[in-house]
């Protein structure tokens, strides 16, 4: 029987958790970037992956190597800049790349003193994606920030069949994680403390702001951040809510509604992409 032909539709390679820890001096204060870093290449280097031919291949260590070089070039500004810089060293050192994809998770820290920090809850991504012969294309976002409203979050008119039993509720609370991803407009490039703009911008936007769902909560939220934010072409929210529910009153005296039991149940997950 003959052996059936196989084709490789896709090859890429690369490095992850590549941590950089950079500080720069601004006047009296020290500022602090830490990025994990990653990097990922596509080109003409399938004789590698069917005969071990690596003569068009950089090794990841090199990749690695790249990304520290341009860290130490660029220790401060905005993630998409550093990730641009990553991706044209790549793609020029090596004629054999098509395209090279370098991304960024930072981690936030909290300002203690001129150079003390204490580490914050959410990070910040960043991708940078460049073709050879094309605009490169940039993507931001925001990991992990938790939120709770104690009032104001509703469960309201939503269809009904036989196994519906959840109770309407035009007043509970809502706690959960948010994750923010966007994209840029062509013509704007996004400057050193943009992302932080966007996350003080969706902070404000949830504060204290009442819904009938989650689903209209978040185009609320996101609609304000993108009307806000020339920078911006598109926003897309992702929620995960988790469950809340009242102590039973059989255990104790107190009115039922001031103590929740958090975390007991499935988590609700809510997304919602809005474009300019």
């Amino acid at each position: 029987m003959p052996e059936p032909h196989i084709e490789i539709s896709r090859a890429t390679y690369g490095k992850e958790a590549v941590r950089v820890l950079t500080w720069t001096r601004d006047g009296p204060l020290d500022c602090v970037r830490d990025v994990s870093l990653g990097v990922h290449i596509e080109g003409e280097f399938l004789a590698s992956y069917r005969c071990g031919d690596n003569t068009a291949i950089l090794p990841s260590d090199t990749l690695r190597r790249h990304a520290l070089a341009e860290s130490e070039e660029n220790p401060a500004g905005a993630l998409e800049a550093l990730l641009t810089g990553i991706a044209t060293r790549i793609l020029d050192a090596n004629p054999a790349l098509t395209a090279v994809a370098a991304t960024a998770h930072a981690r936030q820290w909290l300002r203690l003193g001129d150079h003390s920090f204490a580490r914050a809850h959410w990070r910040a991504s960043a991708e940078a994606r460049l073709t050879r012969g094309a605009p490169v294309r940039l993507r931001g976002g925001a990991r992990g920030l938790e939120l709770l409203t104690t009032t104001g979050s509703g469960f309201m008119g939503f269809m009904r069949d036989e196994l519906t039993i959840q109770a309407e509720a035009s007043d509970r609370p809502l706690c959960g994680t948010l994750d923010a991803n966007w994209t840029y407009v062509a013509e704007r490039q996004p400057k050193a403390g943009l992302t932080e703009e966007i996350v003080a911008g969706l902070l404000s936007a949830f504060a204290d702001r009442p819904s009938n769902a989650v689903q209209q909560l978040l185009t609320e939220i996101g609609t304000a951040v993108l009307a806000a934010t020339a920078e911006l072409a598109t926003i897309e929210l992702h929620f995960e809510s988790i469950p809340a529910a009242p102590i039973p009153t059989a255990l104790s005296a107190r009115a039922a509604g001031t103590a929740h039991e958090i975390g007991v149940g499935a988590v609700g997950v809510t997304d919602v992409v809005l474009r300019r």
